[in-house]
């Protein structure tokens, strides 16, 4: 079964996701990355291969559903 709070965990593991609070809190982090292109970079890059690393886990569940299924 999808797990979201796990795939949010996995997410800020590898840099692909970012924590916070509040909505304060989400825009002064948002500012200190458009602010840092380093850092904006590297999230960028994190979150690209996170998805990438996932892709296709919808077209794996279709199949599998189908096959017990049909």
């Amino acid at each position: 079964t999808f797990n979201f709070t796990e795939a949010a965990q996995q997410a800020e593991q590898v840099g692909a996701a970012l924590r916070v609070s509040d909505m304060t809190q989400a825009l002064t982090l948002s500012a200190e990355l458009v602010a840092n292109e380093t850092r904006l970079t590297e999230s960028v890059k994190a979150a690209d291969g996170f998805a990438k690393a996932h892709q296709g886990a919808t077209q794996h569940l279709v199949k599998l559903i189908k096959s017990k299924i049909l």
